[in-house]
C-alpha cells in the first residue's frame, strides 16, 4: 500500500509541476487521483472547447471542469491514475498543443 501511495504522489507532484510550467494553476490534492487545473488565460476560458480541441488536435483526453458544475468553468479535470510514461507523453502533447493555438 505504501509503495502505491508513493507512486501516486510522485505522479501527482510531476503533473502539478509540469502543468504549472505550462501556465496552468492547480491545487495539490491530498486524496484523489485527479487534478483540477485552471486553463491558462492565454488559452481562453471555454473549458469545453479547450478539452474538445485538446482531444482532437493534441490527442489528450481531459474532462471539462464545467461538467462538474458552474464553478468548474475554465478548468479541466485530469487523472494521474496512469503510468508516469503516459503522463510525460500527455504533458508533451499539451505543451505542443498550446504552442499551436
Amino acid at each position: 500500500t505504501q509503495q502505491m501511495k508513493a507512486a501516486y504522489q510522485e505522479r501527482r507532484d510531476f503533473l502539478v509541476a509540469a502543468l504549472a510550467k505550462l501556465g496552468f494553476e492547480t491545487a495539490t490534492p491530498n486524496g484523489a487521483f485527479y487534478l483540477f487545473a485552471k486553463i491558462p488565460a492565454s488559452a481562453g476560458n471555454d473549458d469545453v472547447a479547450f478539452a474538445t480541441a485538446l482531444a482532437k488536435k493534441g490527442r489528450v483526453a481531459v474532462i471539462p471542469g464545467s461538467y462538474f458544475g458552474a464553478g468548474g468553468q475554465g478548468y479541466l479535470r485530469l487523472s494521474y491514475a496512469t503510468s508516469m510514461e503516459n503522463l510525460k507523453t500527455a504533458v508533451d502533447r499539451i505543451a505542443a498543443f498550446l504552442k499551436e493555438d
